[in-house]
């Protein structure tokens, strides 16, 4: 090291970027009515979906960077379509937990 100071513990040397206060990590089952994805692959931990609908009612927003969650928005973009984000027509989505045949439990979408 070139000085006498202490070493920066990673999290200060590569400070993760904070998503938007009011944005939540989809982590129990929920019935929603997706009104915008959007999705990103600048993250530490792979792909990440940003979700925007309405939850019983009232606008709500979500992110997961669960793999099978993921992969269904990228097909929601590509059969429904956006403008900016906003799909072109808003989703009635159901997530809900999934065992695997390995006995893995994991959030899947229909």
């Amino acid at each position: 090291m070139a000085d006498a100071q202490a070493p920066l513990p990673f999290s200060q040397a590569v400070p993760k970027a904070p998503l938007e206060p009011d944005r939540h990590a989809i982590e129990n089952e929920m019935q929603i009515i997706i009104t915008g994805v959007i999705l990103s692959d600048k993250t530490r931990y792979g792909n990440i979906a940003k979700i925007n609908g309405l939850v019983d009612g009232k606008e709500t927003k979500w992110y997961t960077t669960s793999e099978v969650i993921v992969h269904h928005c990228e097909d929601l973009i590509t059969h429904v379509g956006t403008d900016g984000g906003s799909l072109k027509r808003a989703v009635s989505a159901r997530i809900y937990w999934r065992t695997s045949a390995k006995g893995q439990k994991y959030l899947d979408m229909e």
